[in-house]
């Protein structure tokens, strides 16, 4: 089975960045999504946020690799039942998940402008507090929780 290329973004040459904008974008509209994504990291480099001296793409690459979950549940058929078992993730299946945690915590924060969700989404990463650093938790909880049913 052929892998689906991604393009990369035409800034960064990147194709975790561009996963990421597409993941974001709503209706397909790419371009809006972008200049919002690259809105952000400049936001990022203001003296608002704390970054430690790293740049924001550094920040970027350090939250989706703090996001990414180790083990996942996978539905398996046990003694006639559906269970959901823990499973190691796969590294492709890692960043995904992780890009889709970010993005829908990203969603459901109540900034107005896009670009400020998605800077303080990172920088709440960067600090293990926010949406998606819950979510995380509560996936391992859930994977670590149910592995003494198996």
């Amino acid at each position: 089975m052929q892998k689906f290329n991604v393009n990369t973004d035409p800034i960064f040459k990147d194709q975790l960045i561009s996963k990421f904008i597409k993941k974001l974008s709503k209706k397909g509209n790419t371009r809006a999504a972008s200049k919002q994504f690259y809105q952000a990291l400049t936001l990022l480099n203001t003296d608002k946020y704390s970054l430690e001296g790293k740049t924001p793409i550094e920040a970027f690459y350090q939250s989706v690799n703090f996001i990414k979950p180790v083990i996942y549940l996978k539905a398996v058929h046990s003694k006639g039942k559906l269970v959901k078992s823990p499973t190691p993730t796969p590294l492709n299946k890692q960043l995904n998940l992780a890009i889709l945690i970010i993005t829908d915590a990203v969603n459901k924060r109540s900034e107005n402008c896009l670009h400020e969700r998605i800077a303080n989404e990172l920088n709440d990463i960067l600090s293990n507090s926010g949406i998606s650093v819950k979510k995380k938790n509560e996936i391992y909880k859930l994977a670590i929780a149910s592995r003494t049913f198996i």
